[in-house]
């Protein structure tokens, strides 16, 4: 239980630093998955519609998905996400843990893409 007390204030500097370094991929991330959410429940109730589905509806969905990844990549343009989307190679070596994020951001936007 000493230990622990002596780590708790590193461990919460770490917290802290993390989470000011990372808030705005943080912020993007909950809208990426807010957004989908929502834009993946409307498309299963107007899919289960079956006849009376309304073609306008989905389309307008469809529209609300491009747009929300179209500004995602605009957002962390400086982040490089043009690369990913482009397949080329980036200007700069990034870390593990960089690649790692556009990894991750480059899938949500294809997983929106795709829906």
């Amino acid at each position: 239980a000493n230990w622990l007390e002596q780590l708790l204030p590193f461990l919460y500097l770490l917290l802290v630093v993390f989470i000011t370094q990372h808030s705005l991929g943080i912020v993007v991330l909950f809208w990426i998955i807010m957004t989908g959410n929502s834009c993946n429940d409307a498309i299963r109730k107007q899919v289960a519609l079956k006849e009376e589905r309304r073609a306008v509806t989905l389309l307008a969905i469809n529209t609300i998905l491009i747009v929300h990844a179209l500004a995602v990549v605009i957002l962390l343009e400086r982040e490089g996400m043009y690369f990913n989307a482009l397949i080329l190679l980036p200007e700069t070596v990034h870390s593990v843990w960089h690649v790692l994020y556009l990894v991750l951001l480059a899938d949500m936007g294809v997983k929106l893409f795709g829906m």
